[in-house]
């Protein structure tokens, strides 16, 4: 059974001359996945490679790097490549788990190179 956890970029830190615009190519956000619930801890993949990161919509994934996810001890780092971000209102994002999908080679559209491809 999969897990949708939405987290939320909090508008107040977000720089106001920034908005809604980043440059083209997106900005790297970073999540700590201590912060995650119970049922995706109970959901999730140890390593994490069936870690899909999504727009709000649900629909529009996003170029994500799984660092380190450990089930045992509920910890791990994710980054995902942000395509915007709001200085105005919440900002919201999907993590999606499924216990089960394999996880993308590094240098595909969504994998760990995607994230970091003009830094």
């Amino acid at each position: 059974m999969a897990h949708v956890q939405n987290i939320t970029v909090d508008p107040t830190k977000v720089p106001s001359d920034q908005g809604s615009d980043l440059s083209s190519a997106g900005i790297p956000l970073f999540y700590d996945l201590s912060n995650a619930g119970t049922t995706f801890w109970s959901t999730v993949a140890n390593g994490g490679g069936d870690i899909r990161v999504f727009e709000n919509d649900g629909v529009t994934e996003l170029p994500r790097e799984v660092v380190s996810c450990d089930t045992a001890t509920e910890t791990g780092e994710l980054h995902f490549l942000a395509d915007h971000v709001d200085s105005v209102s919440d900002t919201v994002f999907q993590i999606h788990a499924d216990g089960v999908s394999s996880d993308y080679a590094v240098d595909a559209a969504y994998g760990r190179d995607s994230v970091w491809v003009d830094y």
